[in-house]
């Protein structure tokens, strides 16, 4: 009853308008303070906010984070969709299938989907509205393609779960290679197919090329490509931990930005100034989950709730199925960081009882969190479309260009769901 009523408030917060990490921050003290009064609460979240800093598996967060917004602010962005627009123009599709290409490469370096979105719809969506491609075609796409970055190692989110769940991040990061190729194969194949049926909705335009443009577009691209397989590489093989790869990551990303694109000093203390802000949410809410769900195990609510799945015999697919009805409803409403909070001190115990892999469960909860970010009212993606979207393009067409992108997501849900080594068997080779 505590713990509904807290939630009750919660929300009620959150409609006042109190940011999310405030609001689980406040409910999450007030939860301490009644089960341990006084100093005794206060020590606990202390306690576990000194565990979560301090950990050695959140040390790749920061820094990830940090190579996202170095490949941000360096200009990287616009010389690889230019070359990718180049060398696969013919394709149907033209832009819209160009701007998914770069957001997968681009998902394999960023780690943020947030990061992702901006990089390739602050070069895309304006050249695509110029050349009359149909508005709702190419805002989906990019904010569909933007949100592979936290399925596609290296991902922020899949750490931030990792870390709750005390599961392996490097095969969590190893398990979401073939399910982001996977959908990301699917956003395209979709695209190819509509403009096949209606060529209208994205007018093939040649690119401009100047002399030796093959090798310029290869040499534009080489680097950030060699940096996202050496990194999967080494975790692959077992040569680099996660920090280590990300350390790796921010050096060569800065190097590559300065060789290659427009890195000056000013860019660099912009993209640190942006990481500071952006690591200070993202601690906050592992700081509050962690807390939470030290509160939660203490009580034992975790053991109940499994008591319960036990005994009204309730079979795993059935459980798994309530978690995707229950994340896509709170995809609607909430960021990603927001219901890793709120659903996996309650569910993990549940997943745990059921025999349910984690590392296979967190590519679906990850996938959720993608629909999250571009389904309506509240996906970040969205508002990153807006905000950086022309003023023709309407907040209908954002809305419903991304929705088709939501239902090719269910769908690589429901095959992941029938065959998990789509998953698990990259994993399992290590």
């Amino acid at each position: 009853m505590m713990i509904l009523l807290l939630i009750i408030i919660g929300f009620l917060l959150l409609g006042a308008g109190v940011p999310i990490v405030f609001t689980f921050g406040l409910c999450t003290l007030a939860l301490a303070l009644m089960t341990w009064p006084g100093a005794l609460g206060l020590n606990m979240v202390a306690f576990n906010t000194y565990n979560v800093v301090t950990a050695e598996t959140v040390i790749a967060v920061p820094l990830f984070v940090l190579m996202a917004e170095v490949i941000m602010v360096s200009g990287l962005g616009t010389r690889v969709f230019d070359a990718v627009q180049k060398l696969f123009w013919r394709i149907p599709g033209g832009l819209a299938t160009s701007s998914m290409i770069s957001s997968i490469g681009f998902a394999a370096i960023t780690g943020s989907s947030v990061a992702n979105t901006a990089t390739v719809g602050g070069v895309a969506i304006k050249e695509m509205v110029d050349r009359r491609y149909d508005h709702r075609l190419a805002v989906g796409s990019i904010a569909a393609g933007g949100a592979l970055a936290i399925l596609i190692p290296p991902s922020t989110f899949m750490v931030i779960y990792g870390v709750i769940t005390n599961t392996s991040i490097v095969k969590l990061f190893v398990a979401g290679v073939i399910p982001g190729l996977m959908l990301g194969g699917m956003f395209i194949a979709y695209i190819m197919i509509r403009t096949i049926l209606k060529p209208t909705l994205a007018p093939s335009v040649r690119p401009e090329y100047g002399s030796g443009w093959v090798l310029k577009a290869i040499w534009d691209v080489l680097p950030l490509a060699t940096l996202a397989f050496s990194m999967l590489g080494a975790l692959y093989a077992g040569i680099a931990t996660p920090n280590e790869v990300a350390a790796i990551g921010v050096v060569l990303a800065t190097l590559i930005g300065i060789l290659q694109a427009e890195m000056t000093v000013t860019k660099f203390y912009s993209a640190v100034a942006r990481a500071v802000v952006t690591n200070c949410m993202i601690f906050w809410i592992m700081i509050g989950t962690w807390s939470f769900g030290y509160i939660l195990t203490y009580l034992g609510v975790g053991n109940e709730i499994s008591e319960l799945v036990r005994i009204w015999g309730v079979q795993p697919l059935a459980i798994i199925l309530a978690i995707n009805v229950l994340l896509l409803i709170l995809g609607c409403l909430l960021d990603p960081g927001a219901i890793v909070m709120l659903v996996m001190p309650l569910v993990l115990p549940v997943l745990i009882a059921a025999n349910i892999d984690l590392v296979w469960f967190g590519i679906i909860f990850t996938i959720n969190m993608e629909m999250g970010m571009v389904t309506p009212p509240f996906g970040l993606n969205l508002f990153v479309m807006r905000g950086i979207a022309p003023a023709q393009v309407r907040t209908s067409d954002i809305i419903w260009g991304a929705l088709p992108f939501v239902v090719i997501e269910m769908l690589a849900i429901a095959v992941l769901t029938a065959f998990p080594q789509i998953a698990l068997w990259l994993p399992s080779m290590m």
